[in-house]
């Protein structure tokens, strides 16, 4: 799974896609057997919604931000 940086486009914000992306991601997961994800990004707090919890940081690896590795058991 992969997730840009970039943000949803205007006409897309604030309809809960995100969430139901997500909500979608852990049950296929789920489906398939797997009992953990993990990712990397600078932005901590959207993933946390999730559950996902920080387990390392990379400090200054995007040019004005750390880079923060999470996991989520499923």
């Amino acid at each position: 799974m992969v997730f840009s940086r970039n943000p949803w486009h205007k006409d897309y914000r604030n309809k809960e896609y995100s969430i139901k992306l997500m909500n979608y991601l852990f049950d296929e997961a789920r489906k398939k057997g797997i009992k953990r994800m993990a990712l990397d990004t600078p932005d901590r707090e959207f993933f946390e919604k999730f559950g996902f919890k920080e387990v390392g940081r990379i400090p200054n690896w995007y040019e004005d931000k750390d880079q923060i590795i999470m996991f989520k058991n499923l």
